[in-house]
């Protein structure tokens, strides 16, 4: 995503369910902000259910302002980059938020210094006319083989990994985690599915 976008301000990562795409999505924004980036990433889901729509996100991300795309255009300076990232696009389609989405990614799209990272399943991002029409450079996410998660596996310190933990680990966000609980000290071995591992991963924040 990162070299795709010295080539296009716009990026639609594709890839069907449990192929990583939220995880590509919160590794890119957390490097981003860790590199002093203003980054505002949100789910579509959370505006499919409301009308005005683009209302609704500036009632989440508190910002007193009439117009979201000059409030985003307002954190822009000379050097440093504004990324929207929009996860979980296609649970707009059809819905009251499908227009204002879309233009809202096409506006931001359109400044300078803005990138745009919206993620979609690859079903349904085929099928969508209208997203396709945006020409946003399309990256796929493909969840990684066994043997690559072994691998990073085995460079956690889990030398003997259960099935259970190969199968959780071919999701990027999942293996994130993961790695996450093994650097705080926690032995994630005994988990028996990808709500124990959340769980497990929550538990251990809010330690």
């Amino acid at each position: 995503v990162l070299l795709r976008w010295q080539k296009s301000s716009a990026v639609l990562l594709v890839g069907e369910g449990g192929s990583g795409k939220t995880g590509i999505a919160a590794q890119l924004a957390s490097r981003l902000m860790t590199d002093n980036s203003p980054v505002l990433m949100l789910s579509a889901n959370t505006l499919s259910r409301y009308d005005p729509p683009l209302g609704r996100l500036q009632e989440i991300v508190a910002l007193d302002v009439p117009n979201l795309p000059e409030a985003l255009e307002a954190l822009a300076k000379p050097g440093r980059s504004v990324t929207l990232i929009v996860d979980q696009l296609e649970s707009i389609i059809g819905t009251a938020s499908e227009d204002a989405v879309l233009s809202l990614l096409h506006m931001v799209a359109e400044k300078d210094g803005h990138r745009v990272l919206a993620a979609c399943r690859s079903s349904d991002a085929q099928r969508w006319p209208r997203l396709r029409e945006l020409g946003f450079s399309e990256v796929p996410s493909k969840p990684l083989t066994s043997s690559d998660v072994v691998a990073h596996l085995k460079k956690l310190g889990l030398e003997a990994p259960s099935r259970m933990l190969i199968e959780l680990g071919s999701n990027l966000l999942n293996l994130s985690f993961l790695a996450k609980l093994v650097d705080q000290g926690t032995d994630p071995s005994g988990v028996d599915g990808e709500a124990a591992l959340w769980d497990l991963y929550f538990d251990d924040l809010r330690e």
